[in-house]
């Protein structure tokens, strides 16, 4: 679900392993699964949010079409 997300928002994903794809996933599910608490789980999902925006704003997650 988040990978779809991502793209979604024009993020493509090459590899899981890259660290803010990694960081990504974690917000995402610490956002919409496991926590009860309504502030927990908003800081999760604006700090997801804020990535989500600098990693397509940064150009280096384009669709590359070879």
């Amino acid at each position: 679900a988040c990978i779809a997300d991502l793209e979604m928002a024009g993020v493509y994903v090459v590899s899981d392993e890259d660290p803010l794809t990694k960081q990504a996933m974690k917000l995402y599910c610490k956002a919409n699964y496991g926590y009860d608490s309504e502030n927990d789980t908003r800081r999760f999902r604006d700090g997801y949010q804020a990535l989500k925006i600098s990693m397509a704003l940064s150009g280096d997650y384009d669709k590359k079409v070879i």
